[in-house]
Formats: C-alpha cells, structure tokens, sequence
C-alpha cells in the first residue's frame, strides 16, 4: 500500500515532505488502511499528520463505538486526533435535505474548519477504486450526460489547500487485504447494507457483475 501511495503522489507531483496533513477516519477500512499506510511513509519524510473523525450522531451506540476505535488506533500510532460532533438531522430538517447530502455539507464544514486551524496542506480521504466506479455508475443512472463520466477527483482545492484522494487507484480488496495483513480490526458500517440508499444497491447487485 505504501508503494502504491508513493507511485499516486509522483504522478500527481505532490510532495509530502515537511507537510501538515489531515487525514479523515472514519474508523472503516478505508481511511483506516490510508492512515495506516501515511504514518509508515512519514517516519521517513516529516510529515505532521492530525487525524480527524466526524460523528454524524445517526447511529447511536455503533458511532460511539467508531470514534472510541479511532481515538485509540490514533493514541496507538500516536496521531492527535480532533472529534467533531455534527446535528445532521436537525440540519437536514431545516434544509429539506436529504440524509447522505446534510452529512456531506456538515462533514466538509468540519474539515474545512479544521484545516484552516492548522493551515494545512492536505486534506486525505478514503475514496477508493469501487467507490469510483459506484458514483459514475449512479451518475450514469441518474442523467446520461458527459459529466457522468469525471467521477470523484484524485485531488481538487479546498480551503487554502486541497483534498487528496490517494487510495482512488486501489480496490476494496486491496484494502481489506492491507488491513488484514496489518492486523488493523476495521469497523463496518451497518448503513452500508441498507437498501433505501441508492449507492448500496449498486455496490452490492450491479457492481459484481460489471466487475465479471
């Protein structure tokens, strides 16, 4: 993973030496394989890395249980980490907004917030190979244009520096593989499995097929 991480930055020219970079956990195996992958290469190259996890305080117990997660792998890998907590469902009732867009805004607001506080270079998230191929796949279903097909960008300002997708290359599995290999006990998120979101329809009945 820490290859791949190397070769995704040459080709998009970015350099992490001597850089601030906030990196979202949400306690998934994503963001978790992307952190992980981040504190072995900055051992090496002075990077200053600050997690950040943000409880949409939808799922109860279980987000109790993500961020405690996170906290501890962070204390572990000895990463500051910042909680934030966000109202998405009083947001979305005075917005008329749907659930997943009313997390969006709030989720970009924090990190926003956050990166101005540290003047950081980089925002990091977990955004991989199957999550692009869900989102053109939605789009596609949604409205049949060109847009369509730009999916989620590698890398694109944001704040006074910019949000980095480095895992965007790599499939799932390669992630599960990483953190199983790493021992890294990954939370899942039950929403995930729940149909009334048209992603999961996607990810779980069209996706394996396209993939045959």
């Amino acid at each position: 993973m820490e290859k791949k991480l190397q070769h995704f930055l040459k080709t998009q020219n970015l350099e992490l030496k001597d850089k601030t970079v906030l990196v979202g956990v949400s306690g998934g195996p994503d963001s978790v394989a992307l952190l992980y992958a981040l504190h072995q290469l900055a051992k090496e190259n002075s990077i200053t890395l600050i997690g950040i996890t943000v409880d949409h305080q939808l799922r109860g117990q279980a987000a109790k249980e993500d961020v405690n997660y996170v906290c501890a792998l962070c204390d572990r890998l000895r990463i500051p980490i910042h909680i934030e907590r966000i109202d998405v469902t009083s947001y979305k009732q005075a917005s008329k907004q749907s659930t997943q867009l009313a997390s969006r805004i709030l989720r970009y607001e924090a990190f926003e917030k956050w990166m101005t506080y540290y003047e950081a270079d980089y925002l990091m998230l977990g955004h991989h190979g199957d999550d692009q191929i869900e989102t053109m796949t939605m789009r596609l279903i949604q409205s049949a244009t060109s847009q369509s097909f730009q999916g989620i960008p590698a890398k694109r300002p944001f704040a006074q520096g910019s949000i980095i997708r480095p895992l965007i290359y790599v499939t799932k599995k390669q992630i599960y593989d990483y953190c199983e290999a790493h021992q890294l006990q990954a939370r899942e998120d039950a929403s995930n499995d729940d149909h009334k979101y048209m992603r999961n329809d996607i990810r779980q009945h069209i996706i394996p097929k396209m993939k045959e």
